[in-house]
């Protein structure tokens, strides 16, 4: 039987635990045990009831196989490298680098289910990504469970998975498929033959029962969670194809299913035609915008056209194959020019307490206000919205704190369409005047600009959808953003001025992002200033009480973490 594991229970986390790995670890080779570090420190596991370093302490054996953490992240990563989103390095399999496929998943925020369905239907057995993994096996698991579903009556117990679909070692003969039909419908209706299939099953594989079970744990949660099936109300854990799933299955019957065996069959430039164009086409599928990449997915290009009829493919026949879940990692490197990074990733050492103190002393900027009364930059609905929001927020007599706390509840699953023109509002109502860029505009690469006088102050903004906690690699763009506004002088600013970055909330030890401020600025002389909402928050909600206007200066030439 296919053993998958089970980190999560939900795919919404084990997407957001891939997210946080990825955002504070990419362009590196990263081991085990950085990811450990990455995931706990977001809290996202713990260990003996602990949190954080002490988790890590807690956990940490000599014997790494009794290590709680690190067979959690390896199960973890185990998936990650199934779904094409980690690839093992050639020197060592537990070594990882993130592929281009786990950039996009990050990429589509809170819009990542059909790319991670993609991804689950990706998995094949045997490929050259997966290289040592289930080398028996000559499978496409996902998409052979949504086809005997289908072939079942759309039915599928979570025992009929295991001594069905779920324990065929190949999907490729004739009938193989007829095979695990008729095996289903022989024990669908007596129980007995089913606890014999499984007695018989766990016999052979040396598996308890309940561990059988739990293999399917992962497969069903994904399922489940992507619209593909439900949980019938009755029945032993029954489980029905939905009208996605249907469509899915009938999709996969007919599409060209390429595994690795004859994708090599092809010559070199044929090869990175069909992996682009199938790569694109899962981009597609998934609600991505490709037109920017119309040269690498064209039909009618005579590589791509040569491959399909090496592989007797059809012009109008849809593919059912994932680069980065077949190709090795060289190859992914050399047809998409974008695979991680060679160098390893440094053990990390804590700074000192009092060091890490030193630093965020050095870069906390206090917001002042000023005397004069003024009016909102703008008017609008929304921002009479934002206005009634907040005084709601601090209704009841409740504290500044209390109400900041309530207004970032309200606020913490944000997308960008929520999120961004929400800064600018909040820019707006403590008299500034601020505009969000419009989509499809290239040369307004920032989400948002301030104006201080008649300097532009570009905005890096990070919806809680997109990262809760503002990462370096949203410093990389804020770094970015100024340095194309100053080449491309499309709006007036000078290098004094600051370009910003707000984001839902900042990282609990800032000290990596403030150094990272500090080397920017000694070397190039850019400034770079984070405000996290609950500061605007608490700045806007003096604005209202108080009826005054925030001291520009103080943004004017942030450098570092603003506070109020």
């Amino acid at each position: 039987m296919l053993r998958f594991p089970n980190p999560s229970s939900t795919i919404h986390n084990f997407v957001h635990v891939f997210r946080v790995a990825h955002q504070q670890l990419e362009d590196r080779v990263v081991t085990i045990d950085d990811l450990v570090e990455a995931v706990v420190g977001e809290n996202l596991a713990t260990s003996s009831g602990h949190t954080g370093a002490r988790a890590i302490d807690r956990s940490t054996r000599a014997d790494r196989s009794r290590d709680p953490l690190y067979n959690q992240i390896k199960m973890y990563a185990e998936l990650f490298r199934s779904l094409g989103w980690l690839h093992p390095t050639p020197e060592a399999a537990l070594r990882y680098t993130f592929t281009l496929l786990g950039t996009q998943i990050v990429l589509a925020g809170p819009h990542y289910a059909q790319l991670v369905g993609e991804s689950a239907l990706g998995i094949a057995y045997p490929s050259h990504a997966l290289s040592g993994q289930r080398r028996n096996y000559h499978i496409r698991p996902f998409s052979f469970l949504l086809r005997a579903m289908l072939a079942t009556n759309g039915l599928l117990t979570r025992d009929e998975m295991i001594i069905g679909p779920l324990s065929a070692e190949s999907d490729r003969t004739t009938g193989a498929l007829d095979e695990v039909c008729a095996r289903v419908f022989a024990a669908r209706h007596d129980a007995a033959t089913v606890a014999g299939e499984l007695s018989s099953l766990s016999r052979q594989r040396g598996i308890q029962v309940n561990t059988l079970r739990n293999y399917t744990r992962w497969p069903i949660a994904l399922m489940r969670d992507l619209g593909w099936i439900t949980r019938m109300t009755s029945g032993r854990a029954t489980f029905a194809l939905t009208e996605q799933g249907r469509e899915l299955a009938a999709w996969s019957s007919v599409a060209a299913d390429i595994r690795a065996d004859a994708f090599s069959t092809l010559g070199r430039s044929e090869a990175k035609a069909f992996a682009r164009f199938a790569h694109y086409s899962m981009l597609d599928r998934s609600g991505f915008d490709i037109s920017s990449a119309a040269h690498l997915s064209n039909r009618s290009d005579p590589p791509l056209i040569r491959a399909r009829r090496v592989l007797s493919i059809r012009p109008d026949q849809a593919l059912l194959f994932s680069p980065f879940q077949t190709l090795t990692i060289e190859d992914a490197r050399t047809i998409f020019h974008s695979q991680g990074s060679a160098a390893p990733l440094p053990r990390r050492r804590r700074r000192p307490a009092k060091m890490r103190d030193t630093i965020r002393a050095r870069h906390r900027t206090r917001l002042t206000f000023s005397a004069s009364e003024s009016s909102p930059a703008g008017a609008g609905a929304s921002l009479a919205a934002l206005r009634e929001e907040l005084n709601a927020a601090g209704a009841d007599g409740r504290t500044e704190h209390d109400a900041a706390q309530r207004f970032l509840r309200d606020h913490q699953s944000d997308a960008q369409t929520v999120f961004y023109p929400l800064v600018r509002d909040m820019f707006r109502l403590l008299g500034l005047h601020c505009e969000t860029s419009r989509a499809g505009v290239n040369y307004q690469r920032w989400d948002a600009c301030l104006w201080i006088g008649k300097l532009a102050v570009p905005i890096e903004i990070k919806s809680p959808a997109e990262e809760e906690v503002i990462s370096t690699k949203a410093f990389r763009q804020a770094v970015e953003n100024k340095i194309v506004l100053l080449a491309r002088k499309s709006l007036t600013t000078d290098v004094d001025a600051t370009s910003l970055i707000v984001g839902f909330r900042t990282p609990n030890d800032r000290s990596d992002l403030l150094l990272l401020i500090d080397d920017v600025f000694d070397t190039f002389g850019i400034r770079v200033g984070v405000i996290d909402l609950e500061t605007l928050t608490i700045a806007c909600l003096r604005r209202l009480r108080d009826k005054k206007v925030v001291d520009v200066e103080g943004i004017a030439q942030l450098r570092g973490m603003l506070y109020v």
